[in-house]
């Protein structure tokens, strides 16, 4: 999801109180899949139709029925304190995965995580996005990993966000940006 690369408008625009047209270039460029567009899509409806004509439609049907029935909840920000990297095997086809969990900093002082898994040895759509995720987060330069042994060999060599924003829009909260420093 492009959207994992707009961490820093979205950053700007609800942290530093930036304006929409200050970040126009990030709607331009990303559409559909700009953070911005797509969780703050109410407040800017206008300016989105204006830098990205086609974004509207697809957003209002996504998301204004949700916020409108009062469901949806906007992302949340979390200091990272730690992050650790294990190999999970799946319980329904025992398929092997890198399970990335995030040690957070929760509002309440409780300490808890987030996870997301890393599919390095799936097919299709999900080795997609464990080639994306890796691009992300390794160093310019290095070989993807083929197998989750090699990508937990690498684990000291990712980068770490300070920050990441989830969204609990799901059935399970989900990622959806991070910032690093």
């Amino acid at each position: 999801m492009k959207a994992m690369k707009c961490h820093e408008c979205f950053f700007l625009f609800t942290q530093e109180k930036k304006t929409i047209d200050d970040i126009k270039d990030c709607l331009k460029a990303h559409g559909n899949d700009c953070i911005i567009a797509t969780f703050c899509q109410v407040d800017i409806k206008e300016k989105v139709k204006e830098y990205v004509p086609e974004y509207v439609e697809d957003a209002s049907q996504k998301i204004e029925p949700e916020k409108e029935k009062g469901q949806y909840k906007p992302p949340v920000e979390y200091d990272v304190n730690d992050i650790r990297y294990f190999m999970h095997v799946s319980k329904t086809n025992n398929s092997l995965s890198m399970q990335v969990s995030y040690d957070i900093e929760c509002p309440n002082n409780d300490n808890d995580s987030v996870s997301e898994w890393v599919c390095v040895e799936h097919e299709g759509y999900a080795r997609k996005k464990a080639v994306e995720w890796l691009k992300d987060h390794l160093p310019a330069g290095y070989p993807m990993p083929d197998t989750i042994e090699e990508a937990l060999e690498l684990k000291d060599e990712y980068r770490k966000p300070v920050k990441i924003f989830v969204d609990y829009n799901q059935k399970f909260p989900r990622i959806i940006s991070r910032l690093y420093e």
